[in-house]
């Protein structure tokens, strides 16, 4: 058998707007264009969330309006 190692396509990243969690603990945080409310909070501790950026890889949202 043959197994070559194929090289993995680079993947895009960019500077993202998200909110992220405020609480130490917790490491919850939602890319802005996919949150369904003005100011969220966390879904996973309830805290509140602050507006960060994080460079992430990219994503289209084919919903959006």
């Amino acid at each position: 058998m043959y197994y070559a190692k194929s090289k993995a396509e680079p993947v895009e990243e960019v500077l993202t707007a998200v909110w992220s969690c405020i609480r130490e603990s917790c490491m919850g945080w939602i890319r802005e264009e996919f949150s369904f409310e003005k100011n969220p909070q966390c879904p996973f501790c309830q805290s509140e969330m602050e507006y960060t950026t994080r460079k992430l890889p990219l994503l289209k949202n084919h919903f959006k309006g």
